[in-house]
C-alpha cells in the first residue's frame, strides 16, 4: 500500500522524510506520529504541524521511533484530540498529500492529468520543465503525470524520458479517484493533457 512501510528500513526513510517535510513546511517543533493500525485524518494531523509516518508492523514502528528519537523530535503517541496539541496550520490536506506522493512542502509542483495523443507534446512539456531548472535554478520543482492509459510494451521516447527523469514522478498504473484527489491537493499547477 502506498505511504505505508511495511519493514524497519521503509519506516526509517519514511520518518526521516516526515521530518524534512516539518523542516521544509517551516514547523518549529517537529513532532511525529507514527499510526499502526488506527483509524486517523492524515489531513487534520499535518495541520497541526504533525507529520504522520503509517506502519504495519511493530519492528516498522520501533525503527521509526528510533529515527524520530534520534533527531530530538517529539514522538506524538495518539492523535485523538488534535485540538489540544496547537493550533491549525490550514494547509494540512496539502501536507498530507505531498508527504504521500515523497513530495517536498517547498516544492513548486506541476501536475499533468491524463495522457498527450501526441509524443511531440510531452516532448514539449519536459523540454519546459528542464528550461524552468536551468533559469530558475533557486526555485525547487517536480513534474508528476498521472491519469495515464495503462502502458502497453511499447513506451514513446519522451514517455521513457519522463520515467527516467529524476524529478519527474510518473504514475504508471492507471490513477484511481482517490490518487487524482490526491494530486490535485497537492499541486500548485494542474494541467489537463492535450
Amino acid at each position: 500500500m502506498r505511504g505505508v512501510a511495511a519493514d524497519p528500513e521503509a519506516a526509517a526513510l519514511a520518518a526521516t522524510a516526515a521530518l524534512r517535510s516539518l523542516e521544509a513546511a517551516g514547523v518549529g517543533a517537529a513532532a511525529v506520529w507514527v499510526a499502526r493500525g488506527a483509524r486517523f485524518d492524515a489531513t487534520a494531523a499535518w495541520d497541526h504541524g504533525i507529520a504522520l509516518v503509517r506502519v504495519a508492523t511493530a519492528e516498522a514502528e520501533a525503527a521509526a521511533h528510533e529515527v524520530i528519537r534520534a533527531v530530538g523530535a517529539r514522538i506524538v503517541l495518539a492523535a485523538t484530540d488534535l485540538g489540544q496539541l496547537g493550533p491549525s496550520r490550514g494547509d494540512g490536506a496539502r501536507l498530507a498529500a505531498r508527504h504521500e506522493f515523497g513530495l517536498w512542502p517547498d516544492e513548486t509542483v506541476g501536475v499533468v492529468l491524463g495522457a498527450d495523443r501526441d509524443p511531440a507534446a510531452l516532448a514539449g512539456r519536459l523540454d519546459d520543465f528542464d528550461e524552468r531548472l536551468t533559469t530558475d535554478p533557486e526555485t525547487p520543482r517536480r513534474f508528476v503525470l498521472a491519469g495515464l492509459t495503462a502502458h502497453g510494451p511499447a513506451l514513446s521516447e519522451p514517455m521513457l524520458r519522463a520515467i527516467l527523469h529524476p524529478l519527474v514522478l510518473v504514475e504508471v498504473r492507471p490513477s484511481d479517484a482517490a490518487t487524482l484527489a490526491l494530486l490535485r491537493a497537492a499541486a500548485d499547477i494542474v494541467t489537463p493533457a492535450s
